[in-house]
C-alpha cells in the first residue's frame, strides 16, 4: 500500500476520533455549538476521507498489479 493512502486513512481515523470526542463531550470546556455542529461535521468529513482513501487504493495501478488484474484486454483496441 502506498504511503499517501496510509496517511489519508490515518488522518481520516483521527478526524473520526476527534469528532466523536467533540460530540460525546469528552472536552468539558467546549461551547454547545462545537458539540452539536462541529462534532458531527468532523465525523462526516473523516468518513468521507476514509471512503476516498479506500477507493483510491482499490483503483490504483499498484493494487491491480498486486492482484494480477492488469491482464484485461482493452475494449477499443486498434487491432
Amino acid at each position: 500500500m502506498q504511503r499517501q493512502y496510509v496517511m489519508l486513512l490515518l488522518s481520516a481515523t483521527g478526524l473520526v476520533i476527534l469528532g466523536g470526542a467533540l460530540f460525546l463531550n469528552l472536552f468539558h470546556n467546549e461551547p454547545l455549538w462545537t458539540e452539536w455542529m462541529l462534532g458531527p461535521f468532523v465525523v462526516c468529513a473523516g468518513l468521507v476521507m476514509a471512503i476516498v482513501g479506500i477507493t483510491l487504493h482499490c483503483y490504483s495501478r499498484e493494487f491491480e498489479r498486486s492482484q494480477g488484474l492488469n491482464k484485461a484486454v482493452p475494449a477499443a483496441g486498434g487491432k
